[in-house]
Order: structure tokens, then C-alpha cells, then sequence
């Protein structure tokens, strides 16, 4: 556990930090006010390495001012090029982790995870299953060939399932059983087994 991490941080600390990573962030203001705002996030974070070598590196520039190098190493951390976006970036994420020990560096808490959900349905086919959608894996092909063999007059009526008969109409439709001009399934009446000779 680093020395930050130990530390009760307030609130006014934390809007401090919070100002201080703003500035470093906006590329609108003059260089040395940014290399100030970084020096003091390494005073306020001292153990933290990514303070010390952003401190190092907006340091390095400013000694170097007054020669040709100088705009170079402005251009080189300013927040809108590459590696001054590395910099600060990383600058801000271990300064997070520091002020939110308990959450992942970064300014987005963590998503709860969602909780499965529950199937409320029973499986039209009338097993009893509970299903997320009308049927459990594969009893929609029996209960088609259940419609089927109605409509051909092989089974009665009353082999549906109970559970079906509200939504007979769209299954039919949906499965291109025969069906009249209303979209209603055609039944033919099963024929009746002739009496045996004797």
C-alpha cells in the first residue's frame, strides 16, 4: 500500500486533484501552467511514478526553454498530441486509483452485473417446462407435427395442447400448415374405423 493510499483524502483534496488533472488536460492554456499543475500532482502524490515522470518530463522541457529544442518538447506533451496524451493519461489513471482505491482506474465505476433472467413462460407443447420464448428446444417440430396430422385427419382435434389453442392461428400461419381464408388451421374430422366383418 503506497503512502496516498493509506491517506483519508477530502474533499477539498479531491477537487484539488480533480482541478489540477483538468488543467493538465487543456491544451487551450499556456504551457508552464500546465507543467505547474503537473508539478503539483507530484507533490501531492509523491510515491506515485507516473507523477514523477510526467513531473520529469514537463520539467525537462521547461529547461530547455529559450533554446530550439524547447518547442519541440511543447508540442511533444501537449494534450493533443499522442505521446502527451500517454503521458497524461496515465498521469490520470493512477491518480484515480489513488482517490477510488475500491474502483478500476479510470473515470467509469464499474457496471453491476445483470442478473440472468428468470423464464416465466410454459412450454406451449403442455410439458410444463419454463421457457423465455413458447417452446423448449424441439417441441415446436412435435407440436407442428401434431398440427399437421390433424389437419390430414390422423389425430382429433382435442390432441392439440391446451396451451396452443389460443395462438393455433399464428402457429399455423407461421408454419404454412393449410389454413382457410380466415388464417384459421384446416381440421378434417378423423375418418371413423370401420366396423370389423364377422
Amino acid at each position: 500500500m503506497t503512502e496516498e493510499q493509506g491517506t483519508v483524502l477530502t474533499s477539498d483534496r479531491g477537487s484539488l486533484v480533480k482541478q489540477l488533472l483538468k488543467q493538465v488536460r487543456n491544451a487551450d492554456i499556456p504551457f508552464e501552467n500546465r507543467a505547474q499543475a503537473v508539478h503539483a500532482l507530484r507533490v501531492e502524490f509523491p510515491s506515485l511514478p507516473e507523477a514523477e515522470e510526467a513531473d520529469e518530463a514537463y520539467q525537462e522541457a521547461l529547461r530547455a526553454q529559450g533554446t530550439e529544442s524547447y518547442r519541440g518538447y511543447v508540442s511533444n506533451l501537449s494534450p493533443k498530441s499522442k505521446g502527451g496524451q500517454q503521458v497524461i493519461e496515465r498521469l490520470a489513471k493512477a491518480v484515480n486509483a489513488v482517490l477510488k482505491p475500491d474502483a478500476p482506474a479510470g473515470d467509469k465505476p464499474p457496471k453491476a452485473p445483470k442478473a440472468p433472467k428468470v423464464p416465466k413462460n410454459q412450454c406451449l407443447c403442455g410439458c410444463g417446462t419454463l421457457v423465455h420464448n413458447n417452446f423448449a428446444p424441439g417441441h415446436d417440430a412435435k407440436v407442428k407435427a401434431i398440427l399437421l396430422k390433424v389437419s390430414r385427419g390422423l389425430l382429433p382435434f382435442e390432441a392439440i395442447p391446451q396451451l396452443l389453442l389460443p395462438h393455433l392461428k399464428d402457429f399455423a400461419q407461421r408454419w404454412g400448415l393449410p389454413t382457410d381464408a380466415d388464417g384459421n388451421l384446416i381440421v378434417v374430422p378423423p375418418k371413423a374405423e370401420a366396423p370389423a366383418e364377422g
